[in-house]
């Protein structure tokens, strides 16, 4: 059986966008995806190899989309949306409830799944405990507004913290499981 990874960047007040929808409030800590010589990676090409999988909302696949090339195409993509939207090469739009696709998709796959984001989903998922992993990035920025890293998921989740470690960008990453 697979296991689900959320690997995630947060701001210290928990939100993964800001009230515009937008990531720019963590562009000065690096772009993970850069194969520059010295740019910090945070785990991110490591993720890739070891994922054969990606899962997102839609509001997260439309906003990958607004960014140009898609990111996995090496990785099968599910996208759990009601819209009518055009699925990547690898990918398919899933138009049923996330929660009994993953949990199938759990039996499915044989490697990690990355949950990408976003928030309702992963809201959805942790109440449901199908999350078994999340690596939580956090930006040393209050943004007061945005996209809750759980949604509106309100119930309490308890988990054990793996490890930790601080980079020099000033993010933490802290590496949870569940209790």
């Amino acid at each position: 059986m697979s296991e689900i990874i959320y690997y995630v960047a947060a701001s210290l007040d928990g939100y993964i966008t800001d009230a515009q929808k937008s990531v720019a409030f963590l562009d000065r800590f690096g772009d993970p995806s850069d194969t520059e010589e010295g740019a910090e990676d945070y785990g991110y090409h490591r993720l890739l190899e070891d994922t054969e999988a990606v899962i997102m909302g839609a509001n997260t696949y439309q906003f990958i989309q607004g960014q140009g090339d898609y990111p996995y195409p090496e990785h099968r993509s599910y996208i759990f949306t009601s819209q009518s939207l055009k699925a990547p090469a690898q990918g398919q739009l899933v138009h049923t409830d996330p929660v009994d696709y993953c949990q199938q998709l759990k039996r499915w796959e044989d490697r990690p799944i990355w949950l990408v984001g976003g928030g309702q989903l992963a809201g959805a998922l942790l109440e449901a405990r199908l999350i078994d992993r999340l690596r939580l990035f956090v930006a040393p920025v209050t943004l007061g507004a945005g996209t809750p890293l759980f949604g509106a998921y309100q119930g309490h989740f308890d988990w054990q913290l793996i490890d930790s470690k601080a980079y020099p960008s000033g993010l933490v990453e802290m590496h949870y499981q569940p209790l």
